[in-house]
């Protein structure tokens, strides 16, 4: 799973500039918090890396793989870097099962056997197997939680990014869900960025920070170290 780098990273809006890193490398395999407070940035930067936005100017590497430049006006498409994203609505398809959710972003891309092996890789390793062929509707908060991981998991994204999702709603769900996924991201050893305004989430759930303000960068570093910087 890719180191991500970003050189000479901007974004504008409406001659407003929205972000500005001159150069920022989020580690392979490990789990970065992205913080900051409300329009600092966060989650354009998100957007930058999966694909959804394009850079006013700079690069973004995955490892050694350019993914975008803006002199060559080279960009990757979402769907080739290879990035999950899960944010705060889950978008379950109401009409299909546990089973039909996790295997439909997969049906195109892979035969059927293999689409099946992967499906029931992930209903058992988030203990869904017993509610394979029940309902988004007929699930427990914290059985939909575990359908929405499954089925971002199972297409065995190179980067996972939850954007805002770890500290919303309820606390038992959401320390629930810092947990499952604390304990996912390591054991598979994925790429994971998240966005939180909580640097006491960051500090909990990530191996390193990157603090943000208006844009810019403040500080970045081994999360449990990180000397957080007053809001």
């Amino acid at each position: 799973m890719p180191t991500i780098t970003l050189k000479h990273l901007r974004k504008n809006y409406l001659n407003q500039q929205i972000l500005n890193l001159p150069a920022l490398i989020l580690p392979n395999h490990q789990i970065t918090a992205i913080t900051g407070p409300t329009g600092a940035g966060k989650s354009t930067l998100l957007n930058l890396i999966a694909g959804y936005q394009t850079p006013d100017a700079g690069q973004i590497y995955f490892d050694q793989q350019l993914v975008f430049n803006s002199q060559h006006q080279f960009s990757l498409q979402p769907t080739e870097r290879r990035v999950a994203m899960l944010c705060h609505d889950f978008a379950f398809w109401p009409h299909m099962t546990v089973r039909e959710n996790i295997a439909f972003p997969l049906w195109n891309q892979l035969p059927p056997l293999v689409v099946k092996q992967r499906v029931n890789r992930y209903l058992n390793l988030l203990d869904l197997q017993d509610h394979q062929n029940s309902y988004p509707g007929e699930l427990s908060p914290i059985q939909k939680q575990h359908l929405a991981l499954a089925r971002v998991l199972a297409t065995q994204p190179a980067v996972l990014i939850f954007n805002e999702v770890l500290s919303l709603g309820n606390l038992a769900l959401a320390q629930h869900l810092r947990q499952t996924l604390t304990t996912l991201a390591r054991q598979l050893a994925v790429t994971t960025i998240i966005v939180t305004t909580s640097d006491q989430v960051a500090m909990q759930v990530a191996d390193y920070a990157v603090q943000l303000r208006q844009g810019h960068l403040q500080q970045a570093g081994i999360a449990k170290k990180l000397v957080i910087t007053a809001n």
